[in-house]
């Protein structure tokens, strides 16, 4: 069997044999049936279908920004198949442009639902954050981690960068952030390698708009 990142392994303790679920959004689905004492979602139906319309753009989204990052990471494009030769400025931006208009959405159902940016979560009619703000923040948090751009650099994402900075202030966040090996060696390059396009536009204000604050001032 090839390897799948994520994967969830479950195995039978009588039998032992095993079982697997591989995407993201249905993995975090089971956790939340299997541990029902605490809910990640809303009670109503309503408030699920409502999560469910975010939980499926920040999939599309995500989808977007691999295209992104293909097209401007040569080592990951070559892991894609995709020879430094091809990356494309024009298959980023588009992609990258795409990205950006999903999590506008995102922004926009969201404020819809009653969050600000002071207070109320992605995941409607939760008191705290559920499934589509852990789905949205582990994926903008590896994204800087690894490859240092911002999901949220965009101005027009005031919203949400408020939000992702209430996030980090969550009581587990700095024991989470602290862990040992939180940047694996074998993703090192991530945050160095470009694209030759995007060596010459280093002044262009878009890219300042992607890269993470910490890749700018380093």
């Amino acid at each position: 069997m090839g390897a799948s990142n994520p994967c969830l392994r479950t195995t039978d303790v009588a039998t032992g044999a095993s079982q697997f679920v591989y995407e993201s959004t249905s993995i975090m689905q089971y956790l939340e049936e299997l541990y029902p004492d605490s809910p990640m979602q809303p009670k109503s139906a309503i408030g699920r279908a409502k999560m469910l319309d975010i939980l499926q753009k920040i999939n599309l989204t995500t989808s977007d920004l691999n295209y992104f990052l293909r097209n401007t990471v040569p080592e990951l494009g070559a892991l894609m198949g995709l020879e430094a030769a091809d990356q494309s400025r024009a298959a980023a931006m588009n992609a990258r442009s795409c990205e950006v208009k999903g999590i506008l959405k995102i922004q926009e159902w969201a404020v819809e639902n009653g969050m600000t940016p002071t207070s109320g979560w992605l995941t409607p009619g939760v008191d705290g954050p559920g499934l589509a703000d852990v789905a949205f923040a582990s994926t903008h948090r590896y994204t800087g981690l690894v490859y240092g751009f911002d999901a949220v650099g965009d101005g027009r994402l005031r919203t949400l960068a408020a939000w992702y900075e209430r996030f980090k202030q969550l009581p587990w966040w700095e024991e989470l952030e602290g862990r040992e090996g939180i940047e694996p060696p074998v993703l090192g390059f991530g945050k160095h390698s470009r694209a030759g396009w995007f060596q010459q536009e280093k002044d262009n204000e878009w890219i300042h708009l992607t890269q993470s604050s910490s890749d700018r001032t380093s």
